[in-house]
């Protein structure tokens, strides 16, 4: 192995394929929820439902974005032009995460100033970001609401940090072991033989 010649690894492609899971899932979770608007608080466990529903269609598909990345760097690897590191996964899910974590904490921290002042202007900005925030982070909507029932209009604003930060805590863990288990071509579940 030449250790003076690698290339720089790239995170574009891995990033925006996160982001586009990010966007998928989002639109997933708006269009299965849909229905819950109309039942009221009847509605609430299968908000609950669908919420968990798009958060695990997110981890799908950041697990085949992330493998399939892997399985393509292991050929650089093999090949001596790209240097193994093992957190590529876990650093990609970072970097693609950025937007997610500062809408959330502008919205958090929107709200939270909203409600110590009471200015209006404040107010009206705080629910532009807040809706932002809840168009981009839609699947986690329903299972925050569970934890954090009163969290858009409540003090609560650091309890709703605390759980949205542990809500995408598997995303990160789901790209790390993605990219680790696509370099060592393993998957859980194989794929179909052909016999002929």
């Amino acid at each position: 192995m030449n250790s003076g010649n690698y290339r720089k690894y790239s995170y574009k492609t891995p990033i925006k394929k996160l982001i586009l899971a990010q966007f998928g899932a989002a639109m997933l979770a708006i269009m299965t929820s849909m229905p819950t608007v109309t039942l009221g608080d009847g509605g609430r466990t299968l908000e609950v439902v669908t919420s968990a529903i798009a958060v695990f269609f997110l981890l799908y598909l950041q697990y085949t974005a992330m493998w399939d990345i892997a399985a393509k760097d292991r050929i650089s690897i093999d090949g001596g032009r790209l240097k193994e590191d093992k957190l590529v996964g876990l650093k990609s899910a970072l970097l693609a995460s950025i937007p997610t974590y500062v809408i959330t904490f502008i919205a958090i921290a929107l709200r939270g100033i909203f409600l110590l002042s009471k200015a209006d202007a404040i107010g009206s900005v705080s629910t532009i970001t807040y809706a932002a925030d809840l168009l981009w982070n839609y699947m986690y909507h329903g299972v925050l609401v569970l934890f954090v029932p009163s969290s858009p209009n409540s003090p609560l604003f650091l309890a709703y940090l605390a759980t949205f930060i542990a809500l995408t805590a598997p995303s990160l863990i789901t790209c790390y072991i993605a990219y680790n288990q696509g370099l060592k071509g393993k998957r859980i579940l194989p794929e179909k033989k052909n016999n002929r």
